[in-house]
């Protein structure tokens, strides 16, 4: 079982983000993307989030991302 913790403030700077995030093993993934988007959001940005299939497809995905100017960071 994931153990919550909690986070610590941030400053709101906003920005546009991705996150890759794999359909396999959804009990742990989708815990870690809820918590993730959750902090994202609290800080101002905006997210994406684009589901692939399992990890080999990860940085696939990750690289076309990179090649987007409107992002500032991927997880």
């Amino acid at each position: 079982m994931l153990q919550t913790i909690q986070s610590k403030k941030t400053q709101s700077r906003g920005g546009n983000f991705a996150i890759v995030a794999s359909r396999y093993n959804a009990r742990y993934v989708d815990a870690m993307l809820r918590a993730a988007k959750t902090e994202l959001l609290r800080a101002g940005g905006t997210v994406q989030i684009v589901r692939v299939p399992g990890a080999y497809e990860i940085p696939v995905v990750a690289a076309k991302l990179a090649r987007q100017s409107t992002l500032n960071s991927q997880l």
